[in-house]
């Protein structure tokens, strides 16, 4: 017998909102989801709070076969975008660059913010502000949230 499943591509996302599942459940239909990706595949789930415990199952369960992060875009327009991002003990953004200005304020926990070779920690409360095109990267040290506001389009 042959199992054939519509997944379009590793570079889809597939949406899972779990609001509308039974608290009860959700855990439950969460892992079920989780099961039925392939390698490379992307969901993204909505939640009404934040799923650090869940983080913390789902990393237990499978390891370094995921990876995790959550974030909560809090505004966006064609020119602004602020969003609040989670990541766990030992996760990190890899290096990367935007094109507009940015800054980065922890909110909780504590992150290695790099820019090359220099590494600082951020605790809650520390902001940095970056120019456009500068690559950074963030490492957890412990559970942590940052709020990103980034000009974008290099506005």
């Amino acid at each position: 017998m042959t199992h054939a499943c519509n997944h379009p591509s590793a570079e889809a996302i597939y949406p899972f909102d779990a609001r509308g599942v039974t608290k009860g459940f959700r855990h439950a239909a969460i892992f079920g989801a989780f099961d039925s990706l392939t390698a490379g595949e992307t969901t993204q789930f909505v939640n009404d709070h934040d799923p650090i415990p869940l983080l913390h199952q789902l990393e237990a369960r499978y390891g370094d076969a995921i990876s995790s992060t959550m974030t909560s875009t809090l505004y966006k327009t064609q020119q602004l975008e602020v969003f609040r991002l989670v990541l766990l003990a030992g996760k990190e953004m890899p290096e990367h660059q935007v094109v507009g200005e940015l800054t980065v304020q922890c909110l909780e926990g504590s992150i290695e913010f790099s820019i090359g070779t220099t590494h600082e920690v951020m605790r809650a409360g520390d902001l940095k502000c970056l120019a456009g095109g500068v690559s950074h990267s963030l490492r957890a040290i412990e559970d942590s949230a940052v709020l990103v506001t980034l000009l974008l389009n290099g506005a």
